[in-house]
């Protein structure tokens, strides 16, 4: 067993001293308003979790979000909205650890349900699972970042030199407003974990896809169906050509997957369409699959089917693929020995799933994904944890941070998982 056994069974049992306190502020953040959508209700979020980090000594601002680089970024992921309906975001640092070495700790505030979802679902307890909008994705993993390290300070075990909290307000809305922000804190960072909420099999992430979005725009020539079905020319019909092409490239055995998932187009039924939109989500295992997919997708925008029609193409990918490497072995032997000493076993797994972990990863800075409570149903009015995780995974967040700071090398190895 790892030298950082005693210290990891220390944090586990503050944790478990504290639980009702993790309980009570996940109640409170759950039943707040935080949809993307809603700038007033995440900025009281905001705010009260600067006010908890600077109770903690850490030195707290807020960064303000960057606006979308293209207009049709701002439309496909803020509606048209702009930068200035995202809260800023916050940005706290704590110095004078014992250990060494910077570590990134980021959750995000921001939640995918509609405004207003709270106050139908409020957060509730039943059968040792806590329910709630965003209480797994990912309101657990933002308690779970304030009470680790609140572990750490008052355990007094050895903690990273400077400890960086980033909570963003826009990684429902594809972290657009935030990358900048999280890229310059991953560069200066030795590590970075991520309070996703864990697999609902336990496991916590150690691989990601790398996620783009497209929008597909083709124009046509509009003309009455009855007057004018020589001259016409149905940008559906392009639209439905190219959708059908784009959803052959879905491949999941290859690490391809590829959903057109929005269409529109036309204004009546008896005008031949003269324009179409369609919007895709793609996601690849590795940047080498992604350049391939990247250039059969231009194709099949490129092909004039039917002639007459044309089309533009917009596609960025907003989160790199975050790769499995040799630091990922050793960060997932960490889980592991930290896991036992707790009692328990916890899995590091490749998902194709994405998140902010991506643009740590990115960075070249080894990361973690998938460290908040385990829970299901996300995005959903069943969305749940497993209450005991909540402090499970707190804890875990915290002998991690010691382990790191002591430059531990862990005695387990692990095997990277073939995606599926």
């Amino acid at each position: 067993m790892s030298v950082t056994a005693d210290a990891t069974r220390r944090l586990r049992a503050w944790m478990a001293d504290h639980e009702r306190e993790m309980i009570d502020l996940l109640a409170e953040i759950v039943n707040l308003d935080t949809s993307t959508l809603n700038r007033d209700g995440v900025e009281r979020l905001a705010g009260l979790m600067s006010t908890r980090l600077r109770a903690l000594g850490f030195s707290v601002e807020r960064f303000a979000p960057t606006p979308p680089r293209e207009d049709w970024v701002n439309n496909a992921f803020l509606d048209g909205r702009g930068a200035e309906a995202i809260a800023p975001g916050v940005l706290a640092r704590l110095g004078g650890g014992s250990g060494q070495g910077r570590l990134l700790l980021l959750a995000h505030l921001d939640t995918a349900f509609p405004p207003g979802e709270p106050s139908r679902t409020p957060f509730r307890i039943a059968g040792g699972r806590a329910y709630g909008p965003a209480v797994a994705d990912m309101k657990g993993g933002v308690v779970g970042v304030l009470f680790a390290c609140r572990a750490l300070l008052e355990t007094g075990v050895a903690r990273p030199a400077e400890i960086t909290v980033v909570y963003d307000t826009d990684e429902q809305a594809g972290t657009v407003c935030s990358r900048a922000l999280i890229e310059a804190e991953a560069r200066r960072a030795d590590w970075g974990l991520v309070t996703e909420s864990g697999r609902s099999g336990g496991q916590v992430v150690g691989q990601r896809a790398g996620l783009a979005m497209g929008e597909l725009i083709v124009e046509g020539v509009e003309a009455h169906l009855g007057t004018g079905y020589r001259e016409g020319r149905s940008a559906i019909d392009a639209i439905c050509r190219k959708v059908t092409a784009l959803h052959a490239l879905h491949d999941p055995d290859k690490g391809v997957l590829l959903n057109v998932g929005e269409i529109a187009g036309g204004t009546r039924r008896n005008l031949f369409a003269a324009h179409a939109v369609a919007r895709m989500d793609v996601r690849v295992v590795d940047a080498t699959t992604w350049e391939r997919v990247q250039r059969q997708i231009e194709t099949i925008a490129a092909a004039e089917e039917p002639r007459g029609t044309r089309a533009t193409l917009h596609l960025w990918q907003h989160r790199p693929p975050m790769p499995w490497t040799a630091a990922t072995d050793g960060l997932a032997a960490l889980v592991a020995e930290a896991a036992a000493a707790m009692g328990t076993r916890i899995d590091t797994i490749p998902t194709m799933g994405g998140s902010d972990a991506n643009l740590i990863a990115a960075q070249g800075t080894p990361a973690l994904c998938g460290l908040g409570p385990v829970g299901g149903a996300v995005m959903t009015r069943d969305e749940y944890i497993e209450l005991p995780t909540l402090a499970e995974r707190a804890a875990l967040v915290a002998a991690l941070a010691h382990a790191l700071s002591l430059g531990t090398t862990a005695t387990q190895t692990t095997t990277l998982q073939s995606l599926r």
